[in-house]
């Protein structure tokens, strides 16, 4: 009962609010009420009042709009002809800016092709350093032993005359031989004995002008080239000592090296003699073929019956062996200061890269200076100023004219809405829309009628149930009380 009295109340409340509603409807029509569902609940008539009051906003904001377009459409024009004034004015500034930028390019260019590598001029460095140090060492070595050889390791004179020519003076015997096995050199010194201390000039001229005008300091015998008649044994007595000894006796002078200029001294120091290997066959070579020979340990056999030997040098006493000796260090000297020599024009090549590295980059540095100095005197120049209020003018014209373009929507969408409104007020079907209102508004008071019947039936329903309930509750107490009575009456009983 309770369920299908809630539905009745249900379907009852609806039926009165379509009914209220469609009366709400047919009073907006009439301009009394409320439209439904319409903005702040007012009648069409206010919302007419509200839609016209827009279409004037809107109408306004067009105005506005196209005024403040106009001025700015003006202040563009303007600024067009200002700048296009400056322009003309300003190209000797442009043509600097081009010239400028161009120099810098150029500039950045030149930086770029350098490619330096800064790890070259400290390896050259210390590469150079390490050459000057050995080179030092070696020329301190040699000047050593050339200090302790004294005057066979160099001759010593001043120039005779100016411009004197001192390749006329070829050296000491000494230091012009070679000795290419250190072994012959015992032999060979013992041979030539004082005679390594001679100097071997190119003519008897140049010998007169050192020995008159070369301010010697010791005594010294001159070999002139052009003079001296060069000895050394025949094929005969070379054949002759074949025969004798064999292979243990050889020319002196097959045992030296020297320049082909040269070799006459050499031949003149040597002259004839042999060396051998024992004095057997030196003794041999000198009794029955009357030659001049020496042992390989100085012994001295002279086909005139003199006899040399004794006491002589040993290890590295020997004058040929340290004048060897003086030459590999007068070479390694030479080759070590040519080592430092070039590793000092590795150095000023590294260096000069960069020196120039450093000048291209102060260049580039410059030229952006000067590019960035003249661009900020044009942008604080009158030019500039014009481009920029030319900028902001056409910004300014553009938001106008968008806001232009967005209040002509915004009114064409404004008189849209009255028309509507004004269409709804005045058209010539709105008596038939009244009628069709009041013709929906009957049928719906007849449903909410209806409803309200049945739900009267059905709250009358309610009552007589309720009735009957409080009826069968009485009925029921009473039978359980006489049911409880006679149980009672039974056990007392």
């Amino acid at each position: 009962a309770e369920l299908g009295m809630g539905a009745a109340a249900e379907a009852h409340g609806a039926a009165a609010a379509e009914a209220r509603g469609m009366r709400e409807e047919y009073e907006a029509e009439l301009g009394m009420g409320a439209a439904k569902g319409s903005d702040g609940a007012k009648n069409l008539q206010g919302q007419l009042s509200d839609a016209t009051a827009r279409v004037k906003t809107q109408e306004t904001a067009v105005a506005q709009a196209e005024m403040r377009a106009k001025a700015f459409r003006k202040d563009v024009a303007t600024a067009e002809k200002a700048a296009a004034a400056a322009a003309r004015t300003g190209d000797q500034a442009l043509a600097e800016r081009a010239r400028l930028e161009a120099a810098a390019a150029a500039a950045a260019a030149a930086l770029a092709a350098l490619r330096l590598d800064p790890s070259a001029e400290p390896a050259a460095a210390a590469n150079h350093a390490a050459a000057t140090h050995r080179a030092a060492a070696l020329s301190s070595a040699a000047d050593a032993a050339a200090a302790a050889l004294g005057g066979a390791a160099e001759f010593r004179y001043r120039d005779p005359e100016p411009r004197f020519d001192r390749s006329k003076v070829k050296g000491t015997v000494a230091s012009l031989m070679r000795v290419p096995r250190p072994a012959d050199a015992t032999a060979l010194e013992a041979l030539a004995g004082g005679k390594l201390q001679q100097v071997v000039v190119d003519d008897e001229k140049t010998g007169m002008l050192l020995l008159t005008k070369g301010g010697l300091t010791r005594r010294v015998t001159l070999i002139p080239l052009n003079k001296i008649k060069a000895a050394e044994p025949t094929p005969a007595q070379l054949k002759q000592v074949s025969s004798l000894v064999g292979s243990r006796a050889v020319p002196a002078v097959s045992l030296v090296e020297a320049d082909a200029e040269l070799r006459p001294a050499i031949q003149h120091v040597f002259g004839a003699a042999f060396v051998c290997e024992d004095r057997e066959s030196a003794r041999a070579v000198c009794d029955r073929l009357r030659l001049k020979c020496v042992t390989r340990d100085g012994d001295i056999y002279d086909p005139h019956g003199t006899l040399t030997g004794g006491s002589r040098p040993t290890g590295n006493a020997s004058l040929l062996v340290r004048m060897a000796e003086l030459r590999q260090a007068s070479r390694a000297a030479a080759a070590a200061v040519a080592d430092a020599e070039a590793a000092a024009a590795v150095l000023g090549e590294a260096r000069a890269r960069a020196e120039a590295h450093e000048a291209a980059a102060a260049e580039l540095e410059m030229q952006t200076h000067r590019l960035s100095v003249h661009t900020q005197t044009v942008e604080a120049g009158e030019a500039h100023a014009l481009v920029l209020r030319l900028s902001d003018a056409k910004a300014q014209l553009m938001r106008a004219q968008e806001d232009g373009r967005a209040a002509a929507l915004a009114l064409k969408e404004a008189v849209a809405a009255r028309d509507a409104i004004q269409a709804r007020l005045s058209g010539g079907d709105r008596d038939s829309l009244l009628a069709q209102s009041k013709a929906a508004i009957a049928a719906a008071d007849k449903r909410a009628a209806a409803k309200a019947k049945a739900l009267t039936a059905a709250q009358q329903s309610e009552q007589k149930l309720a009735l009957a309930l409080e009826t069968l509750d009485a009925q029921m107490a009473s039978s359980a009380a006489a049911a409880a009575a006679a149980a009672a009456r039974a056990a007392a009983a």
